[in-house]
């Protein structure tokens, strides 16, 4: 996409998430979120106003970025964070914003935080899953080897019975 479709597109999404931000506020609804995709909107029609890319940014820049089959993934410190895409893009739909292949934005700290949260939470579900396992297997080897000692000690007892 050309610079000038770059910032058309950006420019339209900043409108239709400032609408609807200005809508949810004037309606006594929580736009926090809404303000922090504006807010991300417009960090990054700045930097590309400035023939800046969002990918070019330092390591200290949080950026979402599009893949061309619509998947997105946050950057920071030239590593992926395992965030969800599913809630990254909820977040950005709730603002009016279709996120498109491609694209990069620059995100606010809340944006961020409320992503990481979330992936925060599953990854804590997942451990307690994981402990439960093992303390299955751990209370399934202890048993074996209980069983496999008690055998052992038969096995050594019928020698000398038989004396």
């Amino acid at each position: 996409m050309s610079s000038e479709g770059i910032v058309s597109r950006l420019a339209e999404q900043l409108v239709e998430a400032t609408r609807r931000s200005t809508w949810a506020k004037a309606n006594g609804q929580d736009s926090r979120t809404m303000e922090a995709v504006v807010q991300s909107l417009r960090q990054t029609l700045a930097c590309v106003v400035q023939f800046c890319s969002p990918r070019d940014l330092g390591p200290e820049a949080f950026v979402l970025l599009v893949d061309a089959d619509g998947a997105s993934q946050i950057r920071h410190a030239g590593q992926a964070l395992p965030v969800g895409d599913p809630h990254v893009r909820h977040l950005f739909e709730d603002a009016g914003v279709g996120l498109l292949p491609g694209q990069a934005i620059v995100l606010a700290p809340r944006i961020v935080r409320l992503a990481t949260e979330d992936a925060l939470s599953e990854i804590g579900v997942e451990e307690a899953r994981i402990r439960d396992q093992k303390k299955n297997l751990i209370e399934a080897f202890l048993t074996a080897e209980a069983l496999e000692n008690c055998e052992a000690q038969r096995a050594a007892l019928k020698p000398s019975e038989a004396a």
